[in-house]
């Protein structure tokens, strides 16, 4: 049971590649209040829920977390730190520690690249980039980017949020010719209900990469609960079996059948699940990158 219930969380980890916005310092785990807090206003500029907000970060996050905060004046916080290594609830998110905590390993795009952006007035999930080293750049899905000019927007008033918008490249790409079209999430929207950003790219807007080429990093993630969805389906018994049995609770299901495997002469138990996973509201959560 343990190693299905791994099996589904790395599953739904591995859904950060859907998320665009991030923060924090490629290669320094989150030590601070301030990475934090910063998660929140990202979560806030997005107009997400305050409620049912969580982080989850890897042991080398949390342990660096619990260092940097170990100082805090706040007498209970300080004894959950310290006594319990606890962290508890921090700038209005639940804190949880987890191993499977997904690392990202970014593309090669840097060397002898100066990417821009290619024809101005583009909108949709695709934009038309060059200046990428010819026949030397990957973009992985996952990697992350801004453009020049380019600003989020708050998503109930489309006002900039003063940041620049952060795009998912949501494919890998292998470039030969030093132009790339580039899938992306989210959407270049301007206007409308569904406006994602203040103005559309200029003809020659510098993008940037976010991170080092070529380098792994973890990717700890700030979330509203709404941002994921996990669905599972009850299994069916076979007639055949000796035995089975099926439990459902809260909308998870297991099944346990049990048969008799003669050539071997044992008797075999096993358990199964039918699930899915899916991030169904990308905006809704931040990654946090170590």
């Amino acid at each position: 049971m343990s190693a299905l219930a791994n099996t589904v969380d790395v599953d739904l980890y591995a859904l950060y590649v859907d998320v665009s916005n991030q923060v924090g310092t490629p290669g320094t785990s989150p030590a601070s209040f301030d990475v934090y807090a910063d998660a929140r206003r990202r979560l806030n500029e997005e107009a997400i829920p305050l409620d049912n907000r969580y982080v989850v970060v890897n042991p080398a996050g949390e342990a660096e977390t619990l260092k940097g905060l170990k100082g805090l004046f706040n007498e209970k916080m300080v004894n959950d730190i310290v006594a319990k290594g606890a962290l508890g609830n921090l700038a209005g998110m639940d804190f949880y520690m987890a191993q499977n905590v997904q690392t990202h390993t970014t593309g090669a795009f840097t060397s002898g690249s100066t990417p821009l952006v290619d024809g101005a007035s583009q909108t949709g999930d695709d934009l038309l980039t060059n200046g990428w080293s010819s026949g030397a750049t990957t973009l992985k899905e996952g990697d992350v980017f801004t453009v020049a000019g380019v600003y989020a927007v708050n998503p109930k008033t489309g006002a900039s949020t003063g940041v620049l918008r952060q795009f998912t490249v949501t494919a890998d790409i292998s470039d030969t010719t030093g132009a790339i079209n580039i899938p992306i999430y989210p959407s270049i929207v301007t206007s409308g209900a569904y406006q994602t950003v203040s103005a559309s790219p200029a003809n020659d807007a510098a993008i940037t990469m976010v991170g080092t080429e070529s380098t792994v990093y973890p990717v700890n993630m700030a979330f509203h609960k709404d941002a994921f969805t996990l669905a599972m389906r009850p299994l069916e018994l076979p007639s055949s079996v000796a035995w089975g049995a099926r439990e459902s609770y809260n909308g998870l299901s297991v099944r346990a059948i049990k048969a008799y495997d003669i050539e071997e002469d044992k008797e075999v138990l096993r358990f199964d699940i039918l699930y899915g996973v899916l991030c169904q509201n990308p905006m809704f959560a931040c990654r946090i990158i170590g």
